[in-house]
């Protein structure tokens, strides 16, 4: 990874963050993820899902495993996806978005089962409804400002 992939992504971590004190409960890295997921760089994307998870889990107060089901089913859902859509179809993005905003309704209600915690539904469901709304903004936000390399192949001019 270069210096300038670095600050980039060293910027979009800063500005996600601050976005999630504006809307609490909702994971604003995840998109992020995503797009480097799109780019195939696979280092780079185990260092970004490290990262991520690592921010995630220490800001959570659920136990221990919380992001890493979070981090690991938008993984699993992204890459199955692949093989029905457009890795970088909005469609595609909005599926992903309300799926993963079912998985973190259904994450939360389990966990806190298994600790014992009360949690209000409705504040977590409202939650999980701003989490699949803003999934597909961000990545759309993300992927459009992230830089690009020209393509190299037959067909680019």
């Amino acid at each position: 990874m270069g210096f300038r992939n670095i600050l980039w992504w060293f910027g979009f971590t800063v500005i996600a963050l601050l976005g999630q004190t504006v809307f609490p409960g909702v994971d604003l890295l995840v998109p992020g993820l995503i797009v480097s997921m799109q780019e195939e760089r696979n280092r780079q994307s185990i260092v970004l899902g490290i990262v991520f998870l690592l921010i995630q889990e220490g800001s959570g107060s659920l136990a221990f495993g919380a992001g890493l089901a979070w981090y690991g089913m938008a993984i699993v859902l992204f890459i199955a996806g692949r093989w029905l859509f457009e890795a970088r179809n909005i469609m595609f993005m909005v599926i992903l978005g309300a799926v993963l905003g079912v998985w973190r309704y259904l994450l939360i209600s389990m966990l806190t089962a298994l600790q014992e915690y009360t949690f209000l539904e409705d504040v977590v469901f409202w939650e999980c409804v701003h989490q699949a709304l803003t999934f597909p903004l961000m990545w759309s936000l993300a992927a459009a400002l992230r830089p690009t390399k020209p393509e190299n192949n037959a067909y680019s001019v």
